[in-house]
């Protein structure tokens, strides 16, 4: 057991470090400033650290909803959709009855309204699926723009600044007593971190130590056999997928409670995807999370900061994000080809006139029935 995972690890970190290469190749044959970038990284670890953390916290609960739904089964495609369900959900509330009460409350309030917000999207493609077998991979992908669509709609109307509905790219600004508390003073990391570790913490728990955590296991494994095993397949996909569209709302509410301050048009860049490549690096380890949502954090706090100062595109960082799934996956194509490769070839299966002399004889010699 011991010496699959230290082999896993070691093809991932490979794989790593050949994305990164490809990555330095890109930039030097674009003609970008390679060393300006790695200084860049470097400062999120020190000057730019808050900054490293404000991408780190969404990324890794993101991450951690694409690992719920994958790991038990279910190709939750639609995080970004959900992401801005939450945070439009949190918004209403927060500008709503939000400001009227204590603020800890308020911010609970603001937070369940987004778990919930997302938990529902996801919980209808769920139903789509067990009703009418319609595919989740399909179902999720549409809401995307249609939840982003459901933004622009309460930005334009009913939480316009000042109720002036129109062409306004932002609602009015959420009252501040309801805003996540900052680390520190000034500093764009918020307790959107603490929530995320601690997130993190309790799936953990969840997929180690309790039996539900077994069952979707099992599911996500090997689903025919988790159905003759007696595991409810249709209760463990039905809960994936509302677990899963809950985190991923509470991605929004922490965008838009810890940093925006405001709920905008097109807020969200891409975090579900990135929560989904997130996953996929980790192996769908919540452990291996932390670290790989933090080397995205890194990248994205680094574009932020080279784009500004040395004019390097910002798009850069998803052609290396990119670049790092391949690599790190690579190993589990090439895997699945060696065993269609080398695999034996299927014995024979004998036919009808192949049988033996004695069977043949048996059944001929067999007096007819009355």
């Amino acid at each position: 057991m011991n010496t699959r995972i230290l082999r896993s690890v070691a093809l991932r970190l490979v794989g790593l470090a050949a994305g990164l290469a490809a990555s330095t190749l890109v930039m030097l044959v674009t003609g970008n400033d390679v060393g300006g970038f790695i200084d860049a990284i470097g400062a999120g670890f020190g000057s730019n650290l808050d900054s490293t953390l404000r991408w780190f916290a969404p990324l890794l609960l993101a991450g951690v909803a694409g690992v719920i739904a994958f790991r038990d089964g279910a190709f939750n495609l639609g995080l970004d959709g959900q992401i801005y369900l939450g945070a439009a959900a949190s918004s209403v509330v927060a500008l709503g009855v939000g400001r009227d009460l204590d603020p800890f409350l308020g911010v609970s309030l603001a937070i369940v309204a987004a778990i919930a917000a997302g938990a529902a999207v996801a919980g209808v493609c769920a139903l789509l699926r067990l009703l009418f077998g319609t595919p989740e991979v399909i179902t999720t992908l549409v809401m995307n723009p249609l939840c982003a669509i459901v933004v622009t709609l309460l930005v334009t109307g009913p939480l316009a600044p000042g109720g002036a509905a129109g062409n306004t790219e932002s609602s009015e600004v959420i009252p501040e007593q309801l805003w996540l508390p900052s680390l520190s003073p000034h500093s764009l990391a918020t307790a959107a971190v603490s929530i995320a570790l601690a997130v993190v913490a309790i799936v953990a728990v969840y997929y180690r130590f309790t039996i539900w955590g077994f069952e979707s296991r099992l599911f996500g494994a090997a689903p025919t056999f988790s159905f003759y095993a007696g595991v409810p397949n249709v209760r463990v996909f039905l809960r994936a997928m509302l677990v899963s569209g809950g985190i991923a709302g509470l991605v929004g509410a922490t965008e838009v409670l810890g940093v925006q301050h405001r709920l905008a048009k097109g807020f969200n860049p891409g975090l579900g995807f990135d929560g989904i490549a997130v996953a996929l690096v980790g192996d769908l380890s919540v452990v291996a999370l932390v670290g790989v949502a933090f080397l995205f954090a890194l990248l994205r706090q680094a574009g932020e900061v080279s784009q500004i100062t040395l004019g390097i595109p910002s798009e850069l960082v998803d052609v290396m994000i990119a670049l790092i799934i391949l690599t790190t996956s690579a190993h589990v194509v090439i895997r699945w080809t060696a065993r269609r490769r080398f695999a034996p070839p299927p014995p024979p299966q004998p036919s009808a006139g192949d049988a033996p002399p004695a069977d043949r004889h048996e059944k001929t010699s067999e007096p007819a029935q009355p």
